[in-house]
């Protein structure tokens, strides 16, 4: 499947309020769908991912799934700020949704 048809799956799922479903798409896309040892799967998903019509299952997801491949991923910093930015907007508890990874 195409990544196309991987986020367009995942908005769906999002906008029907399916926060959980969604993430295990993205989840199987980068682990199960043998993208992660495709880093350049994985960083076109993350630059093309369109953060702010996730939920927070799937924001978590995706920067936790992404994390050791970080340094070889240049849109996951940024990625992980706009996470972090947009987690504080809806009012979430950004420490504690990301504990262990504030410090990167």
């Amino acid at each position: 499947m195409e990544l196309a048809d991987i986020l367009a799956e995942v908005y769906v799922l999002e906008a029907d309020l399916q926060h959980r479903a969604a993430s295990v798409i993205i989840l199987r896309y980068i682990v199960v769908g043998g993208k992660s040892s495709d880093l350049a799967a994985i960083d076109e998903l993350l630059s093309t991912i369109d953060l702010d019509k996730l939920g927070v299952h799937s924001l978590i997801a995706l920067v936790r799934s992404t994390v050791a491949a970080r340094q070889h991923l240049p849109s996951w910093s940024p990625t992980f700020n706009k996470v972090k930015n947009i987690l504080s907007s809806r009012g979430e508890d950004v420490e504690r949704l990301l504990v262990g990874m504030m410090s990167l």
